[in-house]
C-alpha cells in the first residue's frame, strides 16, 4: 500500500466518524487487516505480501509488551541472634593486689591511695581472680569492673561470711522461675559452704569469686526483670518498641544504693495487675494435671453430629479436664455414664456446644480444628508456655499502663478502654490477616476523624488495586476514589495504561467519604510508622466470625462510635451528631491517651481469670526460638 493510498484511507475513515489508533506495538499485518476489513478486503498486492509474511518464523514476529509484575513484600520475621557473651576480663581486678604483694603489707591504707581499711581484704583476695572467668554481656562486665576498681571492697561479704543482704538476693535469683525468668541463668557457682576447714587463702579465694559472681548475676537479673530477656525489635519487622537503653552502671548503682537490694530486684518486674494475674496462673499451671496423662487428639479429626469417631472419647476427656467448673458440674452425670463410645449423639453434642460457647467459638456442634485447638492449647505444657511468653512481652511495655488507656489484644480480637485503671468498654475487633499482620507496638491516641477519606496505602495500591485496574482501568473512577499524580493534578484512572505501572505506583489515591468508604463513619488516629489506626467498617458481617483476621493491618471496631466517645470524653450521641453532619472533620483529644496494640496468647479478663488465645500469627513460635537461643548462649555462663 503506497503513501498516497494510506493517506486517502485514513481521511476516509475520519470522514466516516471512525477513530482508528494503530499502536507501534501492533504488527503491521494486523493494522493492514483492520483497514482491509473496513474497505472490503485486501488488494492483490496485499494478498501477495500477506502470503509472504505467513512464511516468517514466529520467532521474528513482534511480541506484545510484557506486563510489569508488581508486588510489595510485607514485613518479615528475622532469624533471632542472642546477644553474644564475652569473658568479663576479671584479670584487670586481679592486678589490684599487685601493689600490696610488692609491699608485703596487708593494711592497704598507705599503699592504695588512702583507701578505707575495709578494702584491704578485697585487694588481698583480688589475686585469686587471675584466670577466673565469667561470661557476661559486655556493658554489664564493664559496669561491674568499674565499680570494683573505683571501690575495691566487698559488697556481699562481711567478717569473711556472706551477708544477710547477699542471702536475700540469692533467694530472689533462685525464685526467678516464679516471675517468668529462668533461674538457671542466674546460678551462682561459687556459693561459700562451710569454710571452717579451709585455709585462710582457700576461704578468701572462695569469697571473692562468690562476690563477683553474685554482682554479675544480680545485675543480669535486674536487666532481664526490667527489660526482658529478648529484644523484641530483633524478632521481626512487625515488632516496634523503644530502643532498650540499658544503663548497666546506673542499674548497678541503684541496686547497691537501695536500702534492700533484694526488694529492689523484685520491684523491677512489671507491677501491674495483669502481670500479677499471670504470675499466679503460672504457679497453678505448673502444678496442674500430671503430664503422664496427656490428651492427644489425632490431627485432622473432624466429627459431625451423628457421626462415629474413636477420637470422640479424647474430646470428651478434654472437655471434662479443661471445661469450666460450671460446665463440668452441669454435665457431671454425662461424664459419669460415658463409656468411651465413638457415637456422637445428642447429649454429647449439647456438651460440645456449651464448651464452644464458653470458649467463644461458633456453637454448631462440629468438632474440628478450632474446638480441638482449645483442648490442645489448654494442656499444662502449652498453658505454661503461653504464660511465659506473655510475661516476657509485658516487660517490653511500661510497668504502669496509666490510669486511662486503650488495650488492643490482637490475639484475642479484642479492644478495651480503661478509665481509672478499670475496664469501662470492651468490644470485638477485626485485625490484620496473617499476610498483613497488625503490628505490635504502643503509641498515643491524638484525634478522631469523622466521615474520613481513606488514603489508600501503597502496599494495597500495588498488591490489591493494581490487578483490578489492569482488568478495569476505570475501577477508581467507578468506585468513588480520587487519584492525583505526584504534582497533585487529578487524573482519571481510565486514562492510565496500568500494564506499564509497577511497584513504583506514582499516584496518590484516596476514597471519598461515603457509605462505601472502607473506613466507615470515623477513624481514631495514633500516628505511627505503620499507618495503623482504629476505624469503623461497612463490612459488618465479618464480626460474626470467631477468628477475625481479615484486614490489611488496621483495627476495625465493632462499636466505633462508643470507642470514639470514650477516648474523647464525650457521649455517643455527640459523636453521631458530628457524623450526621456529613462533613469530613477532625476533633483532637483534650489529652492524648496511651494505646497498646499488643499480642498476648494468655491474658487475664476483667475478673483476673487468665484466658488463652490461639497463636494465629505464629509469634509464640518465634519468641520460643529466641528464648531458647538466649538460654543456650548463657548456658556456658552457668
Amino acid at each position: 500500500m503506497n503513501k498516497s493510498r494510506t493517506h486517502t484511507l485514513l481521511l476516509a475513515s475520519v470522514s466516516l466518524g471512525l477513530a482508528i489508533s494503530v499502536s507501534t506495538a501492533v504488527p503491521t499485518v494486523q493494522a493492514q487487516s483492520l483497514l482491509e476489513r473496513l474497505f472490503k478486503g485486501p488488494s492483490a498486492k496485499n494478498k501477495q505480501r500477506r502470503a509472504g509474511q505467513s512464511q516468517i518464523s514466529s520467532k521474528t514476529r513482534s511480541k506484545p509488551k510484557a506486563v510489569k509484575r508488581a508486588v510489595i513484600k510485607g514485613h518479615t520475621y528475622f532469624t533471632y541472634k542472642a546477644k553474644p557473651l564475652k569473658s568479663a576480663g576479671l584479670a584487670t581486678l586481679a592486678s589490684l593486689s599487685m601493689p600490696m604483694a610488692a609491699s608485703g603489707s596487708d593494711s592497704g591504707d598507705d599503699q592504695n591511695g588512702g583507701m578505707a581499711a575495709g578494702s584491704s581484704d578485697f585487694i588481698a583476695a583480688a589475686k585469686y581472680l587471675e584466670g577466673f572467668s565469667l561470661l557476661a554481656d559486655q556493658s554489664l562486665s564493664k559496669a561491674v569492673i568499674a565499680q570494683y576498681k573505683s571501690k575495691p571492697e566487698f559488697i556481699w561479704v562481711k567478717d569473711k561470711q556472706p551477708t544477710a543482704a547477699a542471702e536475700a538476693v540469692l533467694e530472689v535469683l533462685k525464685d526467678a522461675d516464679s516471675v517468668g525468668l529462668k533461674a538457671q541463668e542466674y546460678i551462682i557457682t561459687e556459693v561459700p559452704a562451710d569454710t571452717s576447714g579451709l585455709s585462710e587463702e582457700a576461704r578468701m579465694e572462695q569469697l571473692i569469686k562468690f562476690e563477683l559472681s553474685l554482682t554479675m548475676r544480680a545485675l543480669r537479673y535486674a536487666q532481664d526483670a526490667r527489660f526482658g530477656r529478648i529484644d523484641p525489635n530483633k524478632l521481626s519487622e512487625y515488632h516496634y518498641f523503644p530502643d532498650r537503653k540499658i544503663n548497666s552502671a546506673k542499674m548497678l548503682e541503684d541496686m547497691l544504693s537501695a536500702d534492700d537490694a533484694a526488694q529492689y530486684l523484685a520491684s523491677l518486674s512489671p507491677q501491674n495487675e495483669a502481670f500479677q494475674a499471670l504470675k499466679a496462673e503460672l504457679a497453678v499451671s505448673r502444678n496442674d494435671t500430671p503430664v503422664e496423662d496427656p490428651i492427644i487428639i489425632k490431627a485432622g479429626t473432624f466429627i459431625r453430629p451423628g457421626n462415629s469417631n474413636p477420637e470422640l472419647a479424647n474430646v470428651v476427656r478434654g472437655i471434662k479436664r479443661f471445661g469450666s467448673a460450671e460446665l463440668v458440674a452441669k454435665y457431671q452425670s454425662l461424664f459419669e455414664s460415658y463409656d468411651g463410645s465413638p457415637d456422637y449423639n445428642e447429649p454429647i453434642v449439647a456438651l460440645v456446644k456449651d464448651f464452644q460457647r464458653e470458649n467463644k467459638l461458633n456453637a454448631q456442634g462440629y468438632i474440628g480444628r478450632q474446638t480441638i485447638g482449645v483442648i490442645a492449647d489448654r494442656t499444662p505444657t502449652n498453658k505454661v508456655a503461653s504464660i511465659l511468653y506473655s510475661m516476657e512481652r509485658l516487660r517490653w511495655h511500661p510497668s504502669n499502663f496509666g490510669s486511662r488507656y486503650v488495650f488492643i489484644n490482637t490475639a484475642a480480637f479484642r479492644a478495651t478502654y480503661y478509665n481509672d485503671s478499670k475496664e469501662e468498654l470492651s468490644m470485638d475487633v477485626i485485625v490484620g490477616k496473617r499476610s498483613n499482620q497488625t503490628n505490635f507496638f504502643y503509641d498515643e491516641i491524638e484525634r478522631v476523624v469523622y466521615n474520613p477519606y481513606w488514603g489508600v496505602p501503597r502496599t494495597i495500591l500495588v498488591n490489591v488495586m493494581l490487578p483490578k485496574l489492569r482488568r478495569d482501568p476505570a475501577y477508581f473512577d467507578k468506585n468513588g476514589y480520587e487519584m492525583t499524580n505526584r504534582a497533585g493534578v487529578r487524573v482519571a484512572s481510565a486514562s492510565v495504561d496500568w500494564n506499564s505501572v509497577g511497584a513504583n505506583f506514582g499516584y496518590n489515591v484516596r476514597q471519598k467519604p461515603s457509605s462505601r468508604n472502607a473506613l466507615g463513619t470515623l477513624k481514631i488516629l495514633f500516628p505511627n510508622k505503620f499507618v495503623v489506626y482504629m476505624h469503623d467498617t461497612p463490612a459488618r458481617s465479618l464480626f460474626n466470625n470467631v477468628a477475625r483476621a481479615f484486614s490489611y493491618g488496621c483495627i476495625r471496631l465493632k462499636r466505633p462510635q462508643e470507642m470514639a466517645a470514650a477516648v474523647l470524653g464525650t457521649t455517643k450521641e455527640q459523636v453521631w451528631a458530628r457524623i450526621n453532619k456529613g462533613k469530613n472533620a477532625t476533633q483532637n483529644l483534650k489529652q492524648k491517651i496511651p494505646v497498646y496494640v499488643a499480642y498476648f496468647t494468655a491474658w487475664p479478663d476483667a475478673e483476673g481469670n487468665v484466658k488463652y488465645f490461639k497463636d494465629h500469627y505464629g509469634r509464640d513460635g518465634y519468641l520460643k526460638k529466641a528464648m531458647d537461643k538466649t538460654t543456650a548462649a548463657r548456658g556456658a555462663a552457668s
